[in-house]
């Protein structure tokens, strides 16, 4: 009789703790599911990478960038040289073709570069290309002309002659001519005056009593100027 209670204590005791591990276990798994698989999660994705980091730049990249953009080239200028700024992919090499040479310049972080321009006298042709840290080239930009021109334009005035003097009624209306160079701007007494395509220029205006004075003044495209003045005398 006391055997078979001691049998009965025992397979209690060993019932408890099977329950017990069978508790534990299901505890563990519950904080694995919980907690253990984001952490390897997390784990996986940082190795990841660090792997991403090391492997090359750009070794996949051919597509190449858009050309430069240069920005406010002037047509005509009368500096010996000019600063040209632009645009480019960050970190390209721009090549700069000025007449028969080039120059490479790096643009920066923005993407934006600048160089200077020796120019010609006369006509002088600038473009462009970038290449990327891929090695990838651009296509090349227009080609731009800037005419470096330094020389004053001329003014011929054709009518009235400088020191003319009129009267009268009749006389009383007053029509300048002249012809400067073509495609330049003309101003008479600081009013613009209208200039036609081989460089004629026409300015009607009325007599004041005694000597009328004319300041006469040309721009050419390079910004050269020259001035003349004209006078006339009228009287009634």
């Amino acid at each position: 009789m006391a055997r078979y209670r001691k049998r009965i204590t025992e397979d209690r005791r060993n019932s408890r703790k099977a329950f017990g591990f069978l508790s534990l276990a299901i505890l563990l798994f519950i904080v694995f599911i919980t907690l253990g698989l984001p952490l390897v999660a997390r784990v996986s994705t940082y190795v990841s990478g660090l792997r991403s980091d090391k492997d090359p730049i750009g070794v996949s990249d051919k597509t190449p960038p858009a050309p430069p953009f240069l920005k406010d080239v002037p047509e005509f200028t009368n500096k010996s040289s000019i600063k040209i700024s632009g645009r480019s992919e960050e970190g390209a090499t721009v090549t700069i073709y000025m007449n028969s040479s080039e120059k490479e310049v790096l643009a920066d972080k923005d993407g934006d570069f600048q160089f200077t321009f020796g120019l010609l006298k006369g006509e002088n042709t600038l473009s462009a290309k970038a290449t990327d840290a891929s090695g990838n080239e651009s296509q090349e930009t227009k080609e731009y002309e800037i005419v470096n021109d330094s020389e004053n334009p001329e003014i011929v005035i054709e009518k009235p002659e400088d020191g003319a003097s009129f009267s009268g009624n009749l006389e009383r209306q007053l029509t300048i001519q002249g012809i400067t160079e073509e495609r330049a701007t003309v101003t008479i007494n600081e009013r613009v005056i209208v200039v036609g395509s081989e460089g004629s220029f026409s300015y009607a205006t009325t007599h004041s009593e005694g000597e009328n004075v004319f300041n006469i003044k040309s721009v050419d495209r390079a910004g050269n100027e020259t001035e003349t003045t004209l006078s006339v005398n009228y009287s009634l």
